[in-house]
């Protein structure tokens, strides 16, 4: 009996033992596990060879992973709603949206020397002067804490990308009103609420920074009246760059389009030009100006975002990212060529709860309106069942 003891108690003193070790074991595993830094952005918004840089340097420590978001306002809605993003690249808009009470506060000392003024003996982050017009257009428009939120990461304009074989070279709003009304012209809108308003409140002189419940009826309206009768009219995506790369093979003759995506597409297509309402062409127009920000939703892992933060706006390494995407940065001249140059009636949109609202509800009437194309698909299937029912009427007897 004795003996049938002292081995159940070397059999379970054996077992704990066991257990032990590979609890210790899968602890050492875990310590030696890379921390995963998942970042919330735009396809194609990085270029990839410095993702795999980083992972690189950085391995068995951090690897980031990234996922794709289609719009600002699904980017709102999924931190909103407690998902877990260690950094998240979002539009000036989204983040006015966010910061109260979604995001952490930036600490700008734990950023490069090189990233802030008089080598980080300042607070203040080295923007280009073109960037810095922008901040001051924002801090203008509005006192807003933004700042203090996000380190700005792209920067653009708002215009539109045309063929200039066929349509000559844009000059005067009025002609591209013209333009883009006849009903024989291809007309690329994006499928977004912001840049479709944006159309329309450039069409009927509204304020495209500060908008008013009157500008954005007027705005809708005249929108609506454009799908109404230009049955060429269409809402795009991400297509763009395809559709217009080619030359000759242009699937639209104008398009709105972000100024990088223009850089690219005026490169590799001699026949596209963009009109962006210049002042030596158009007094008192102006454009849209945005800017996306590199932000930090809450509990987020601050060690390894500001070490890929970092990395990317590392000067080497910035440069490379914006050569292969075509967008201003902030902190590099790069691309500030005459296709970015800030004019005084640039503006920056001012969100504001209230005319969000608005703005969503006029963007779902015209989006839903039925398009003059529907007709014929309508009268088609009805001629396709009628043909369809006839022959089986006929079989059948």
């Amino acid at each position: 009996m004795t003996k049938k003891i002292f081995f159940f108690i070397i059999l379970i003193l054996c077992f704990c033992s066991i257990t032990l070790i590979l609890i210790a074991k899968k602890i050492k595993n875990d310590k030696n596990k890379p921390t995963t830094i998942t970042l919330l952005n735009w396809s194609e918004y990085i270029k990839p060879e410095l993702i795999q840089e980083f992972n690189k340097e950085y391995s068995g420590r951090f690897v980031l992973k990234q996922i794709f978001l289609s719009s600002n306002e699904l980017a709102i809605n999924k931190i909103k709603s407690g998902n877990k993003y260690d950094i998240a690249i979002l539009s000036e808009y989204a983040i006015e949206q966010l910061k109260s009470n979604d995001l952490e506060k930036i600490d700008i000392q734990r950023l490069n020397n090189d990233l802030k003024e008089d080598n980080g003996k300042t607070n203040d982050l080295k923007f280009t002067s073109n960037f810095k017009n922008i901040k001051q257009k924002k801090d203008e428009t509005e006192q807003s804490d933004i700042w203090e939120y996000n380190i700005p990461y792209l920067w653009g304009k708002l215009g539109f990308l045309y063929n200039e074989n066929k349509l000559g070279e844009i000059k005067s709003l009025q002609q591209l009103k013209k333009i883009l009304e006849n009903p024989e012209h291809k007309v690329a809108l994006y499928n977004n609420p912001f840049e479709v308003m944006f159309v329309g409140l450039k069409m009927t002189e509204g304020d495209i920074s500060v908008n008013s419940k009157d500008d954005i009826q007027k705005s809708k309206e005249y929108l609506l009246d454009l799908k109404k009768n230009n049955p060429n009219l269409y809402f795009v995506t991400d297509s763009l760059l395809d559709r217009m790369k080619i030359p000759g093979k242009e699937h639209y003759d104008i398009v709105v389009s972000y100024s990088g995506d223009a850089r690219y597409l005026t490169r590799e297509n001699k026949n596209l030009k963009y009109y962006h309402f210049k002042k030596e062409e158009q007094k008192k127009t102006g454009t849209n100006i945005w800017f996306d920000g590199i932000v930090f939703p809450k509990e987020s892992n601050k060690e390894g975002s500001y070490k890929f933060i970092n990395f990317l706006l590392k000067k080497e390494n910035n440069e490379k990212n914006i050569k292969f995407l075509d967008y201003n940065s902030p902190y590099s001249g790069e691309n500030d060529d005459d296709l970015c140059k800030i004019d005084e009636n640039d503006k920056i949109y001012k969100y504001n709860k209230e005319i969000k609202k608005e703005i969503a509800n006029a963007w779902n009437e015209i989006y839903t309106y039925r398009d003059p194309k529907d007709k014929y698909l309508i009268f088609l299937s009805i001629f396709i069942l009628f043909f369809y029912g006839f022959f089986y009427f006929i079989l059948k007897k």
